[in-house]
């Protein structure tokens, strides 16, 4: 474990692997944290870890997460890869005695878990896991209820997850989510189960998690996706801790949205909703029964209106340009990764914790198997970027047209147009296996590339007289569109 740092230390030094959307988070996240500063950032598109630091000020990036750890010192490295690559990256940066703060969930698989928790205790690094659901103030108002006994016995706990998947209706269907029944297990049910167990572990907030035992799982309303995918829309998964019953729901169609904890105790009862980021508390009152009821509604009413005027006050503060976190999800990822740092030199807190994350990827695999749908689950290689390969065409003709941008909404019906006309068209696309399925025919060659990357556009070239160029470079300035969108495109 890296030595404690005096307010006369240099800062912490902080890398990132991944460039994807949740990076922007933690990035804001780690400014947050005093004594720490972000050094570097590492993708296997060593194109988009260069965009992602220019756009974001970092001073280093890297497509190769060795040289990142050879280059540069770093305290701290937090791995915000898909679940299914984050064994190997990880395994790499405590071997190097670097901490790790992981997204949730800790791994893929339970041999995953065992062997980072083993690396972590080989090397001494701390090895954390976001669960940023855990981190919310309405969760923690609710588990000072818990821990206190203001609830007393917890009786009931009920979780709802009802939102909308947009990956399901327009990919990218090579997603690790998608790849396989049970993925969505390890992908967003995690935030569940670590509520679950953590409401569960105890009245002390720093317990280990406990299991939930007779499980039994209902998966329904299957979906056919391209590529002869499958996946379930509809969950339900009910199990006990004790004498407490335990129920989680996911709906993952169309649909009021609906993100919430429900906690009944012998005492009272418990809500907090995520979507509008409040907390209400109900409990009996020296009153009445109508009074109760009148005293208990007027309460609820009042705390949550106070609460959705904060919430309104902060985005709004946000959108200001103050430094405050713009919502509760930035809140949340904030105040995770602000507590991996207050505690990463002496007991790390139970929700970012090895025993809570491992927990939660054990309850979805034993979740999993009783759906009968096993895991099918393996990792990718991390050390080398993808490799641009033009296929051999299929028919007679090689294409002489090529779509950049070809996987959007326009360029969807490009191709289809063409295609129609009797033109030979390749596709480039950053993930070939997860296109459309109009694009997912035999008359359509796609090749892997990014039109920021030069190198990769170089052999899709191949044969090419005609170019029909809808992507773009994501610039937000106006050098950083010279830079991504124009000179590319030069």
């Amino acid at each position: 474990m890296n030595a404690p740092k005096s307010s006369s230390s240099p800062a912490l030094a902080v890398g990132i692997v991944g460039a994807g959307y949740i990076a922007d988070y933690h990035v804001s996240a780690l400014r947050a944290v005093p004594g720490v500063e972000v050094r570097a950032v590492c993708d296997l598109r060593a194109s988009a870890a260069a965009r992602f630091a220019e756009a974001q000020g970092i001073p280093a990036s890297y497509g190769d997460l060795a040289e990142m750890l050879r280059s540069e010192k770093l305290d701290a490295v937090h791995v915000l890869t898909p679940p299914n690559a984050h064994v190997a990256p990880a395994l790499q940066i405590l071997d190097a005695g670097v901490d790790v703060l992981l997204e949730k969930p800790l791994a893929h698989t339970l041999a995953g878990c065992e062997a980072l928790e083993s690396a972590a205790r080989a090397s001494g690094a701390r090895c954390g896991t976001s669960h940023n659901f855990l981190f919310t103030k309405p969760y923690e108002r609710l588990m000072a209820d818990v821990s206190s006994g203001r609830l007393g016995h917890l009786d009931q706990i009920d979780i709802v997850w009802n939102k909308e998947l947009g990956q399901v209706k327009g990919g990218p269907f090579s997603a690790f989510m998608l790849a396989h029944p049970s993925h969505i297990l390890f992908e967003v049910a995690p935030h569940s189960f670590a509520h679950a167990l953590h409401l569960t572990s105890g009245l002390a907030p720093n317990t280990a998690a406990t299991e939930i035992t007779d499980l039994s799982v209902d998966a329904r309303d299957e979906v056919a996706l391209p590529r002869g995918l499958r996946f379930f829309r509809r969950w339900e998964i009910r199990g006990w801790a004790g004498k407490t019953s335990v129920r989680i729901r996911f709906c993952f169609d169309a649909g009021y949205p609906e993100h919430y904890v429900h906690v009944r105790g012998s005492n009272g009862t418990g809500h907090v909703d995520f979507e509008n980021n409040t907390y209400v508390r109900q409990e009996h009152t020296p009153y009445l029964l109508d009074i109760d009821r009148f005293v208990n509604v007027g309460h609820a009413a009042q705390s949550a209106l106070t609460q959705a005027g904060a919430t309104l006050g902060q985005v709004v503060l946000a959108k200001a340009g103050l430094p405050v976190a713009g919502g509760p999800f930035a809140e949340s990822i904030t105040r995770a990764v602000r507590c991996f740092y207050d505690t990463r030199l002496g007991r790390l807190d139970a929700r970012l914790d090895v025993a809570l994350a491992k927990g939660a990827v054990a309850l979805a695999t034993r979740a999993a198997e009783r759906a009968g749908l096993g895991q099918g689950t393996q990792a990718p290689a991390v050390s080398a970027a993808p490799k641009t390969v033009v296929p051999q065409a299929t028919g007679a003709q090689r294409p002489d047209t090529l779509v950049v941008g070809g996987t959007g909404f326009i360029g969807r019906a490009l191709v289809r147009r063409l295609v129609e006309s009797g033109v030979s068209v390749r596709v480039l696309a950053r993930d070939p296996d997860g296109a459309p399925p109009e694009l997912m025919r035999p008359e359509v060659e796609r090749v892997r590339g990014d039109f920021t990357d030069l190198a990769s556009v170089v052999p899709a070239l191949e044969g090419i007289k005609h170019v029909y160029h809808l992507a773009r470079g994501y610039g937000n300035t106006w050098d950083e569109y010279l830079r991504w969108d124009v000179a590319p495109t030069r």
